[in-house]
């Protein structure tokens, strides 16, 4: 799909494994529990999509807006949100292993209890965001700004932060 606008629409429970959506408009568009295994979002408008328990292996969101984006729950594995907005998200109780967020904005995003096993934030904005009980073993936070960000309780087992900011 290129270019489209499907704002709104309900794509719950959706098997769209293998999709792509390039430069669409996704806005408010309600995709909890789908499946989007392979699925590759480029550069599309998703601010307030609700994703919640939906399936993300292997999925591509580069650049994509996810301003304000429910992911509560959501599975992901080696999943690709480079250079995306999540500011303000909420991505509490998500899975990610192995997933990048490079460049990624995640200001005042909710990672409370977030698994964030082996995932990579290089150069990510997580100014102010709320990483609560997160399990980011592993996690690479190079280049990452983390001023004022929570991570009470937070499990950062060899966690590797190379010239990150937190102030």
């Amino acid at each position: 799909i290129r270019g489209g606008s499907a704002r709104g629409c309900d794509f719950a429970g959706a098997d769209l494994r293998y999709a792509v959506f390039d430069a669409c408009d996704l806005s408010e568009a309600r995709l909890g529990r789908a499946r989007l295994d392979d699925t590759a979002f480029i550069g599309c408008e998703t601010s307030r999509v609700d994703l919640s328990g939906a399936v993300l292996l292997r999925t591509v969101m580069m650049g994509a807006d996810l301003t304000a984006a429910k992911l509560t729950g959501v599975h992901s594995e080696e999943a690709v949100l480079n250079k995306s907005r999540l500011a303000g998200a909420d991505l509490s109780g998500l899975e990610l292993v192995r997933s990048q967020f490079m460049e990624a904005d995640l200001s005042g995003a909710n990672l409370s209890g977030a698994r964030l096993v082996q995932s990579g934030f290089k150069g990510a904005k997580l100014v102010g965001a709320r990483l609560d009980g997160a399990q980011a073993s592993n996690a690479l936070f190079i280049e990452a700004d983390l001023r004022q960000a929570s991570l009470r309780g937070a499990n950062l087992l060899q966690g590797l932060f190379v010239d990150a900011v937190a102030v």
